[in-house]
């Protein structure tokens, strides 16, 4: 795979410099700096208040034609510093930054010009233009000027013509743009750069002036890439691929909260410095944790007197908490965010089964994990999520490069969009209760579906969700606005909304108990057109935020409406043997104008085949291997079925999620469609033997089921 580069950022989490020079003149080879200013943002927040600005001394006169636009003259910049020294303090303002700008190809010809003079450093950084941008959304503006961009998006023009007000005005445009161009489908650094190139009137004037023509520079001895990345690439993938339950192997000691000090302290000297955990009296009962330095602040507090009170005068609560199921990487993360030692570890239902200590993890594996996991948690806002999650490509490659397997990368990424689904919905909780609708009437719970709720997303995120809530249909409007605020914050985050409406804001996928069970009822009996579109969706289901039991109790309900309709499993599964695998007669891959698509044509009906084979069983597994294993307990398939099966998933999400990054690092959108002249030829040759077994199989789907 190409080296990975940064086009997958997301604009709204964005860290930029809005740029602007003023120079003697019009000419990128010949005329100096006499200004230069920067506006730092990220995303939509802009920071005026931490700007730079140089007046720059040239060593040219400056035109009275020039200093009748920007108004500086020789005598303003007389005692100013040259150019050398001041652009060392420039790219150490900007660091890693993409620059935004108005005509800003200009300004950074001009810089790397007078870099090429003075032997002073200019570090090549991505760069966008908004003037480009504004007139790629609206052709009919006619030119790309900054009154006309800044007219349209209703920005206030004010000091215009220095350099300060100019980055601040492009600034300014730029925030004003980034919904526009999410609305446009435009979201990413990279896309947003192949987007500005669509105005190919402009562009052509500003090769035609030379803008892109400046003289080459010597490659830089200082890494230009983000400090993030370079620790990405160094990641020990060890807490990507462990789950906690594997760090758990006794059960934790519960005392009542008015239990003595000491003994609380014969519990610890018994469990060899294992934490006691502290029951508070009281209706509420909350849990919480007294470890050995508690004990020994009380005994430094109080000395043998400690010993006398109650143990929940020195415990810390409430307890923080982990799930069971959790990646090592979230531990770790939130460990280091609290600067607290262990974590209590919780199950399906949320009861405390053990305790976790940083020792613990670090005896079984020292690690510099990042904390994508956790930054998500403390998530404020769509912004804040987003620069959480634009780190998922960044991490897929590491991993890759680590020796990590395909299918467990799509684990984490399926752990990473479940907690971002998460994390929406409790923001968006949070803006319901300020807006004066209150908390939750009653339970309820947050589902993912599709990939994410099988452990198995990749690089082309869009939104899968449901909701369910107890109670009757009253409750139905507060739910609703939940949803939509939920839907709406992570589509800002960068998790698309679903082009075919599987999610909450859809009142047909977000419902109360009871009409989840009519509705169910209604896809097993295939009563409606809807009826294999909502098995194929709803039955990968993964609770992640509310009741789980409410969810699981759903999970049962789904399990035993189809088992009693055998026939519709059998007609989805006859659907499914429809589906040409894209190979032909003699191994050549048909494609789909350049590309092959892997989903549609394989990775689609290989799902969905493992899903009519579980719920054959009445397996409650999501993923598609543990699918095809519960299968073959149950006889429906022998060993070496269950083996190609798994090596046949194993290599789409392998070919497709290399194809995603590759495109990803040259400014291509992510998909599920191929490029097999990118392919070894080991590869494209193991590609057509899983093809043609895949089709192989698919066309004896049907006949797989059990025998009464």
């Amino acid at each position: 795979m190409p080296r990975h580069e940064e086009g997958h950022r997301l604009l709204i989490s964005l860290a930029a410099v809005s740029l602007d020079t003023e120079t003697t003149g019009l000419s990128v080879h010949s005329d100096r700096i006499v200004a230069v200013a920067a506006v730092p943002l990220v995303g939509t927040s802009i920071e005026a208040g931490a700007c730079f600005e140089r007046l720059v001394r040239p060593d040219i006169p400056i035109p009275e034609s020039s200093t009748a636009i920007h108004g500086i003259t020789d005598a303003a910049v007389s005692a100013a510093p040259l150019i050398a020294e001041v652009l060392p303090l420039l790219n150490d303002f900007c660091a890693e930054a993409v620059i935004v700008g108005h005509n800003t190809a200009f300004d950074i010809a001009v810089l790397r010009a007078e870099s090429a003079r003075c032997g002073a450093a200019w570090w090549n950084r991505p760069w966008l233009d908004v003037g480009l941008l504004t007139l790629a959304l609206n052709p009919a503006l006619g030119d790309a000027g900054l009154e006309s961009s800044a007219g349209w998006l209703g920005v206030p023009v004010v000091g215009r013509h220095s350099a300060l007000g100019d980055a601040l005005l492009a600034a300014e445009i730029f925030v004003r743009l980034i919904p526009r161009l999410r609305d446009a489908g435009v979201r990413t650094l990279a896309e947003a750069q192949r987007f500005q190139e669509t105005p190919t009137g402009a562009l052509a004037m500003q090769r035609a002036a030379g803008w892109f023509s400046t003289p080459a520079l010597p490659e830089p001895s200082r890494l230009t890439r983000a400090p993030a990345t370079a620790s990405l690439a160094r990641i020990d993938s060890f807490p990507y691929r462990h789950r906690i339950a594997n760090f758990v192997s006794t059960a934790p000691s519960f005392v009542p909260g008015d239990t003595a000090v000491v003994e609380a302290a014969a519990l610890l000297h018994r469990g060899r410095g294992d934490p006691v955990l502290v029951v508070e009296p009281g209706p509420a009962r909350r849990t919480g944790i007294f470890t050995e330095r508690d004990l020994v602040a009380a005994v430094a507090e109080r000395g043998e007197t400690a010993l006398r009170c109650k143990v929940i005068d020195y415990a810390t609560l409430p307890l923080v908490s982990v799930d069971q199921g959790a990646f090592v990487y979230e531990a770790l993360g939130r460990m280091q965010r609290l600067g607290i030692n262990y974590l209590g570890v919780t199950d399906d239902q949320g009861h405390v089964v053990g305790v976790l200590s940083a020792r613990r993890l670090f005896e079984s594996r020292s690690t510099h994990a990042i904390l994508i996991g956790d930054r998500i948690a403390a998530a404020g806002n769509a912004r804040e999520l987003a620069a959480a999650a634009e780190a998922l490509p960044r991490l897929a490659h590491a991993l890759f490069d680590e020796g990590v397997r395909a299918i467990e990368i799509c684990a984490v990424i399926s752990d990473v969009i479940r907690h971002l689904t998460a994390r929406a919905a409790a923001l968006a909780e949070l803006v319901l209760v300020a807006a004066g609708a209150g908390p939750a009437p009653t339970p309820w719970c947050v589902l993912v579906l599709g990939s994410a709720g099988r452990g198995e997303s990749m690089l082309v995120p869009d939104q899968d969700n449901a909701l369910v809530y107890l109670g009757s249909h009253e409750h139905g409007p507060w739910f609703g606005r939940l949803a939509e605020t939920m839907v709406a914050i992570l589509d800002e985050a960068g998790i698309p909304y679903c082009k075919g409406e599987v999610m909450a804001n859809n009142e047909v996928w977000r419902r109360n108990l009871a009409g989840w069970r009519d509705e169910i009822g209604r896809w097993a009996r295939m009563e409606s057109e809807a009826s294999v579109a909502g098995i194929n969706a709803f039955y990968d289901l993964e609770a992640v935020f509310g009741e789980p039991r409410i969810a699981a109790e759903l999970r049962d309900i789904a399990t035993r409406c189809i088992l009693a309709q055998e026939v519709t499993l059998a007609t989805v599964a006859r659907a499914v043997a429809r589906v040409a695998p894209p190979i032909g007669v003699f191994g050549r891959f048909k494609l789909t104008g350049s590309r092959l698509d892997l989903k549609g044509g394989a990775l689609l009906p290989l799902v969905t085949a493992a899903r009519v084979l579980g719920l054959h069983v009445g397996s409650s597994a999501r993923a598609t291997p543990d699918r095809f294993r519960e299968a073959h307990v149950a006889g429906l398939l022998n060993g070496v079925e269950l083996e190609s099966l798994i090596a046949v998933h194993e290599l789409l999400l392998d070919v497709l999620l290399k194809q995603q990054l590759r495109d990803l690092a040259h400014g291509r959108p992510a998909s599920y469609a191929i490029d097999v002249a990118e392919l070894d030829t080991p590869t494209a040759e193991r590609l057509r033997r899983a093809l043609r077994h895949l089709g192989e199989f698919l066309r004896r789907l049907p006949e797989l089921r059990p025998r009464p």
